[in-house]
């Protein structure tokens, strides 16, 4: 199988492109010009080959020039087989220092041990998610309020990071969540729901009231369903579908249209944030905060859109 890892960003200096890693090789040099600090890196394969599954606990990046270390988690599997069936990954950078990361790779190069994961989704109480979206939304306004120049950085972390928004969202729209595809036996995926709301607005005419807000919806849907964003999971289109509404300002529009719709009925129980009327109210006035600043989002957030 053919093993790549595509766009490493860093602020506005630009990514490395796709580059093919050997296979067998852990531990790997890539030469590129200097990218500052490293805010993403997306990882996945071709799918070929017997068992093409890969289990990866994370990536270690270390910067020969300057010593910076970035750490990548991903504890997961890049398989068609896996939860969501992604088989290529969007991983979030976390600075680390040099003790950490020696740690971090003599321990991986002692242990060789077939990968055992447990799935991080946390399906919290409507409450907590409601706490989580809180904070995020919060730091997301003061980071508006009082950035710099080259904090893009701290942006795809408050994005995407594991106390990020898309975290957040993904957890209270989990909360309540029934099976909806019979051959998902695990937790419930969120994008199952998105993808139902979408076939019922798609056919939704042209005299609807918020048809500008469903317009965008579709298109963004479509986007991420097509046959080249078929290597990205569920969970990864999730993502990208919320970093779009962050950035084109109408993430409050999709998620009334959302609690609008009959597949909000069908697919929630009375635990979930449709079916509590004033939980939903304080929801919606917090995503409404979104609209009112302009949030640029990281071209590696979106490339699935831009391919």
């Amino acid at each position: 199988k053919q093993w790549y890892q595509r766009r490493v960003r860093a602020g506005e200096k630009g990514d490395t492109g796709v580059s093919a890693l050997p296979k067998g090789e852990s531990i790997v040099s890539l030469m590129a010009r200097n990218l500052g600090e490293l805010r993403s890196l997306r990882v996945g394969h071709d799918n070929t080959g017997i068992s093409p599954g890969w289990g990866l606990d994370h990536i270690l990046v270390e910067n020969v020039l300057n010593g910076h270390c970035t750490l990548f988690r991903c504890g997961g599997w890049l398989s068609r087989s896996s939860r969501d069936g992604s088989i290529e990954r969007l991983l979030i950078g976390e600075r680390i220092d040099r003790n950490e990361y020696r740690n971090l790779r003599n321990s991986c190069q002692k242990d060789r041990s077939p990968p055992r994961f447990v799935s991080t989704l946390q399906v919290d109480s409507t409450v907590k998610a409601q706490e989580m979206l809180a904070t995020a939304v919060n730091s997301l306004v003061r980071h508006r309020h009082h950035r710099t120049q080259g904090s893009g950085g701290t942006l795809v972390t408050l994005l995407c990071g594991p106390q990020g928004l898309v975290p957040a969202l993904q957890s209270l729209l989990s909360a309540g969540l029934r099976p909806i595809s019979r051959f998902n036996r695990g937790v419930p995926l969120v994008w199952e729901f998105v993808h139902k709301v979408y076939l019922e607005v798609s056919e939704v005419n042209t005299c609807h009231p918020d048809q500008p807000a469903i317009q965008s919806f579709v298109k963004c849907v479509r986007l991420l369903m097509r046959p080249s964003s078929s290597s990205v999971g569920m969970d990864g289109k999730f993502q990208t579908l919320i970093c779009l509404g962050v950035r084109d300002r109408v993430l409050h529009r999709w998620f009334y249209m959302m609690s609008q719709s009959l597949a909000a009925s069908k697919c929630y129980d009375n635990t979930g944030i449709f079916k509590q009327d004033s939980m939903l109210d304080e929801i919606m006035g917090l995503l409404k905060i979104l609209e009112d600043i302009k949030i640029p989002v990281d071209v590696s957030l979106i490339h699935q859109t831009e391919r």
